[in-house]
């Protein structure tokens, strides 16, 4: 038997039941007893969603983590790129450090938007 749970999804139960009786010997009621039946399958499914929500979290703290380097490292290449003058030979070495720290952004909210579509 399966039974439709609140959120749509349906599950496999192992019903039973028992006649109750009065002192006379009269049929009073029943007493059933549902249990939720585990498949070594379903269990499985359930252990690796968890993995992938804890591989999420950990990913959604490092991209964050990583996210506050790439901050401080546009940050300061943006001052360093205030103090140039002219043609400054520097420039060209900072443009690539800033288009890198830009990859590398893009990369991070791909990899959050991953995690999220993973978790979810």
């Amino acid at each position: 038997m399966r039974v439709r749970r609140k959120d749509g999804t349906t599950i496999p139960v192992s019903l039973s039941g028992t006649p109750l009786f009065d002192a006379d010997g009269q049929p009073t009621g029943i007493v059933s007893v549902s249990t939720a039946v585990r498949s070594p399958e379903l269990e499985e499914r359930l252990l690796q969603a968890e993995r992938a929500e804890a591989v999420g979290r950990v990913a959604g703290g490092v991209a964050h983590e990583f996210n506050n380097c790439l901050t401080t490292i546009s940050g300061y290449t943006e001052l360093m790129r205030r103090e140039l003058e002219g043609d400054d030979p520097i420039a060209e070495g900072l443009t690539a450090i800033e288009e890198a720290a830009n990859r590398a952004a893009r990369l991070v909210q791909q990899l959050l938007a991953y995690t999220r579509r993973q978790v979810l």
